[in-house]
């Protein structure tokens, strides 16, 4: 939902589709007075001197990305991106607690609010501090998150099968498919590989560098055949018609 609106709002932007900007009298206080609060309904001062909250700014945005995305062609994602965010404020006016199986924040407070309560524990004792690290451990035996997500309490969109797959298998719908082929074809002679390139070793003087610049290219349809066609990296950058770097 995070990442989906970001996206979703920015292409609505590009489009012009969006109303005047809700505009705040102090946006960066904004940001930490909606940090601290639990409830979303804190006060903010929006420049025409009216008051609004973040609830009311999310729903306002929601509201708007709808229309739009029922009025263009947009990826079918982000009617799941759009779904999930309404359930989500729809949820979230009831309290944190409706949102703790999706939401970290309110994951964690429902955790330590928890072993405040069992344990007699203030705020500022260090055995939280602790908690709260240890829900992000990366071990599945270790990190609190993952013992949530045993005992059925964190919802998920992807099960572990499809996450290992997602781990060897790119997206084909974007240059992240090229990449990750040309890193499973011809791993040995990749230097470097990064978001906007890739770096080959092909046995000559200098190395060279393939570009990326553009995400919509190198995706499955427009570059299988050349990498079918391909058998080592020298071939694929002649192919390319690469340049020294």
């Amino acid at each position: 939902v995070k990442l989906g609106s970001l996206a979703l709002f920015l292409h609505a932007l590009e489009e012009g589709a969006l109303d005047e900007p809700i505009l705040l009298q102090e946006p960066v206080r904004a940001v930490t007075d909606v940090s601290h609060d639990l409830t979303g309904t804190a006060a903010l001062q929006r420049a025409d001197d009216t008051v609004t909250s973040a609830l009311e700014l999310q729903w306002s945005y929601l509201t708007s990305l709808e229309v739009f995305a029922a009025e263009t062609s947009v990826h079918p994602s982000y009617k799941q991106v759009l779904a999930e965010w309404r359930r989500l404020l729809e949820d979230f006016e009831r309290g944190p607690d409706a949102v703790a199986d999706r939401l970290d924040w309110a994951a964690k407070l429902s955790l330590l609010e928890a072993y405040r309560a069992r344990d007699g524990l203030g705020w500022s004792d260090p055995k939280l501090r602790l908690l709260a690290l240890q829900y992000h451990d990366i071990d599945p035996d270790r990190g609190l998150y993952h013992r949530l997500v045993r005992a059925g309490r964190m919802r998920r969109l992807f099960t572990d099968r499809q996450v290992l797959s997602a781990t060897f298998t790119p997206p084909e719908g974007t240059r992240a498919w090229f990449r990750g082929e040309s890193l499973r074809r011809y791993g040995a002679a990749v230097v470097a590989a990064n978001w906007d390139s890739l770096v080959f070793d092909t046995g000559e003087a200098t190395l060279i560098r393939v570009p990326m610049m553009e995400p919509a290219r190198g995706t499955r349809s427009l570059v299988e055949d050349l990498l079918d066609a391909s058998p080592d990296p020298a071939t694929l950058i002649d192919r390319l018609g690469g340049d020294d770097d």
